[in-house]
Formats: structure tokens, C-alpha cells, sequence
């Protein structure tokens, strides 16, 4: 799954597998991808102790990433405590397919053009094994720890919860703009950081 967008507007658009199913909860319609989710928890995330170069605020994005994962209140750990636990650490680039899930401040040939973030996960016998997400060298990014206002630049922390919702088996939620999950939005706000209703209810479908 990667996050991009066109000329106009900044868009999240989906690097389709396939759907498992859609499922109405509350009114809300919920995709999830195929296979079901992890089969131990928490999902274990190591983010890249090297920062992202354009976040200045001290370390790169890294604490301001890993604690907007790690979020018991407002994040993925509110829906289903304990789905997921992040730290930062060395990726070594990240490998696909190596168990050891990973968030990159860095590129891949899968991330390019219009994409700004991707999420490419691992499926074994219908359960995810390993995903690695990646960011476009080319597309700047801020945190909310940095100084100074934003030009054009996309919040690193609500790119990331929506990455790693992907890596956690969910697909994207269309009709709800201020979703986690749904499949666009702006620069320059973070609100995408904080899982709504929909975003948590996909989460339960595949970890009940």
C-alpha cells in the first residue's frame, strides 16, 4: 500500500493485492486485506534510528514517529491494546520477507513519482509474516516536535499510522475524509494521527 497523490490534490492510493472482504460496522464500510492480520502480537516495528534528514526537530522524526505509534490513547494500541509496538533501532534498509518488520526513512523502487509513503507487507499460509514500509526521498516531511511552520511539507506522524495500519492488515476506508485509513490527505495536518471509528473497527474485524 503506498500513500501518494496527484497534481492537485495530495492522495493516498492503494498498491491493490486484493480485498479479503468489506464488512459494514456501524455504518461505516471496512476493507481489510487478504489473510488475517498477525499471528502473534504485538506486531514488533523497528523504526530507523537514522531520522529522516528534512525533520529537524533534535532526531530525525524518530521519537515523534515512534511515540505516535505507540500511542495507548489515540493510535492502533487504543483499538486493540498491545496490537503494536514500535522502537527505534537499526533496519539495515529493511528486507522483505525477513520477520523483522520495518519503517525506513529512506526509498525504494516501489516509491516513486507522485508516492509519498508504502507499506509492502509479507503473507505466508494467510497470515502477514513481515512488512517494511518506505518513504520518497523526493516528498519533505515535518513533525508536530519541530519548530516553525509547515511548507507543504506532510506530517510524518499521521503518515506513519496510516502506513502501519496497512502493515497491520487494513486496507483503505473510503467516505471518510478525517480517517486514518482513508485514501487522502492534506499536508501540513496531523489529524490522520489519531484513529477514528471506522479505522478502530477495522482493527477489531481482523484481531477479534
Amino acid at each position: 500500500m503506498r500513500w501518494s497523490f496527484p497534481r492537485r490534490h495530495p492522495r493516498l492510493a492503494v498498491l491493490f493485492v486484493a480485498l479479503a472482504g468489506m464488512t459494514f460496522l456501524g455504518g461505516f464500510k471496512v476493507f481489510v486485506q487478504p489473510g488475517h492480520g498477525w499471528q502473534d502480537l504485538p506486531m514488533p516495528i523497528l523504526v530507523d534510528q537514522a531520522g529522516h534528514p528534512d525533520i529537524n526537530d533534535g532526531d530525525g522524526g524518530v521519537s515523534a514517529t515512534v511515540d505516535a505509534i505507540n500511542d495507548p490513547r489515540v493510535s492502533w494500541n487504543s483499538a486493540v491494546p498491545g496490537v503494536v509496538e514500535a522502537r527505534a533501532g537499526d533496519t539495515g534498509g529493511g528486507r522483505q520477507g525477513d520477520g523483522i518488520p520495518t519503517l525506513n526513512f529512506t526509498g525504494s523502487p516501489a516509491c516513486f513519482g507522485a508516492c509519498i509513503a508504502i507499506t509492502l507487507p509479507t503473507y505466508r499460509l494467510g497470515t502477514i509474516v513481515d512488512a517494511d514500509i518506505y518513504v520518497n526521498p523526493r516528498i519533505d516531511f515535518q513533525s508536530t516536535k519541530e519548530p516553525g511552520p509547515c511548507n507543504y511539507e506532510f506530517a510524518i506522524e499521521a503518515t506513519m499510522v496510516h502506513e502501519v495500519g496497512h502493515a497491520l492488515g487494513l486496507a483503505h476506508t473510503p467516505g471518510r475524509f478525517w480517517a486514518t485509513m482513508f485514501a487522502s490527505g492534506p499536508p501540513c495536518l496531523n489529524y490522520a494521527a489519531s484513529i477514528e471509528r471506522d479505522d478502530a473497527n477495522g482493527l477489531r474485524y481482523i484481531y477479534r
